[in-house]
């Protein structure tokens, strides 16, 4: 547990030295050479830990004569012990940090590119204020309001990808924790554990934040670093005061990434109500909504279909009861700042269903990568954050209330028929959200019958009386 929580908190250290630099330079490194560095410096030091480790553990100045020699043997076999240890623990080691990273990667680029857009965004801005006080004309005031509504749209969609990126790390928690587990024998249940082991969970948390911080870290700095080449070039006419200013942005943008993380518990708690009336929905018009996409061959509703259609097939799935945020601790590391946000150590339903939405958001991104079924997809994840994807409205020609897509909610300009189409009547959406919520209810433990014991002597025959 002690090699993994060291090579967690290296890479988390490496990932923050090369976000400086890139961010300073304005210039990022490819992917593929930035990892190959991080990876050769964490190997490089992990060796010296090792050799650092094993000499002074085994250092005796006691032994002298036929003991120093029977100890030195001793010393071979253990050491030959240590290292087929270590590079087996090694081994497993990377194909768990492998899985990891593969499962984190869609969202930390969605998040990298969300940040170029809100860097840019808000450097605009900062422009047209600059601007705005030179020349306080119609036209510096139209840039100005639309400069600051490219900035709403931005800082939106910036705060959603740290939300789902934070989320999907989460999801996969469990993963990394019964991964761990196989390789380190450390029970996974708090309760049951002993003291030490209660130290090492304390450990595997510390490993899971690290990754958190690492992962979210980077996507925000090499968004940062592209972002501010792009501006750099542009400004390079500008007097030293605007140039001042464009650097001061660096810092905005990382409080305002510390400051999503502090409200980051409060948006998985949206998650999960807007998740839950969004499968209530999915499971009431589930034949509809499969008959609808399938006849399209699978791209009715582009990406929305999708995720419909797979959210309503987790109609069934109970929904366990899973940790939040801390893994068992009550509080998670800011990005950039070193602080720390207090969070709940409940083990709730609502995490189940924060973790199930993000998994199912994470495929379907996947299979819509680019174009329309991406935007859609990004919009409704935002949304999701918020108010919502549903509404509840008539339909001409049919009495009553329904419940399908808004279709503002989702990035479009009107609620289009197609949603419409699929409503679900109000009745039966009640009615499934109902039986949806009643099944996040903590369980009573059913006591068994008493069993009563009659006196045989003061039993008499069934026909006694009659």
């Amino acid at each position: 547990m002690e090699l993994a929580a060291v090579v967690s908190k290296k890479k988390l250290v490496e990932t923050k030295l090369n976000g400086l630099i890139h961010k300073v330079t304005g210039e990022v490194a490819t992917m593929k050479s930035n990892q190959y560095a991080i990876n050769r410096r964490v190997a490089e030091d992990m060796d010296r830990i090792e050799v650092l480790a094993n000499g002074r553990f085994t250092e005796s100045k006691r032994a002298r004569g036929v003991l120093r020699k029977v100890m030195d043997d001793d010393k071979a076999a253990a050491a030959s012990e240590v290292s087929d240890l270590r590079q087996k623990l090694e081994v497993d080691l990377n194909k768990l940090r492998a899985t990891n990273a593969h499962n984190k990667e869609l969202m930390a680029k969605d998040l990298t590119s969300a940040t170029e857009k809100f860097y840019e965004a808000l450097a605009s801005q900062v422009l047209n204020h600059i601007q705005a006080t030179d020349a306080l004309d119609a036209k510096t005031a139209d840039s100005s309001a639309k400069a600051s509504k490219n900035l709403d749209a931005a800082v939106a969609g910036w705060t959603n990808k740290i939300v789902m990126l934070t989320n999907t790390v989460q999801a996969n928690a469990k993963t990394t924790k019964d991964g761990l587990a196989k390789m380190t024998g450390v029970v996974n249940d708090y309760a049951e554990a002993s003291a030490q082991d209660r130290a090492l969970i304390k450990k595997e948390s510390e490993i899971i934040h690290d990754d958190l911080q690492k992962a979210l870290d980077r996507a925000i700095s090499d968004g940062e670093a592209k972002a501010k080449a792009v501006e750099e070039r542009i400004a390079s006419h500008l007097d030293s005061t605007q140039r001042y200013l464009m650097v001061e942005l660096t810092n905005q943008v990382e409080q305002a990434a510390d400051n999503v993380m502090k409200i980051v518990e409060g948006k998985r708690s949206k998650i999960a109500d807007n998740y839950l009336s969004l499968k209530a929905y999915a499971a009431a018009s589930q034949d509809e909504i499969t008959d609808f996409v399938t006849k399209g061959q699978g791209r009715g509703l582009s990406s929305i279909g999708d995720l419909l259609v797979s959210v309503g097939a987790m109609a069934d799935v109970e929904e366990v009861p899973t940790e939040g945020l801390g893994d068992g601790g009550d509080t998670i590391p800011t990005i950039f700042s070193g602080d720390v946000i207090s969070v709940s150590t409940a083990v709730a339903p609502i995490n189940a269903l924060v973790d199930e939405f993000t998994d199912i958001a994470a495929q379907v991104s996947e299979r819509w990568p680019m174009g329309l079924g991406k935007y859609l997809l990004d919009k409704l994840e935002t949304a999701m954050t918020d108010k919502g994807v549903l509404m509840v409205s008539s339909i001409e020609g049919k009495s009553g209330n329904y419940v399908f897509i808004n279709g503002h909610a989702v990035g479009l300009s009107n609620k289009l028929d197609s949603f419409s189409g699929l409503a679900s009547r109000m009745s039966t959406y009640e009615a499934v959200l109902a039986h949806l919520t009643a099944g996040l209810a903590p369980k009573k433990a059913v006591s068994p019958p008493e069993e009563v014991f009659a006196d045989p002597a003061k039993v008499g025959h069934p026909w006694e009386g009659k």
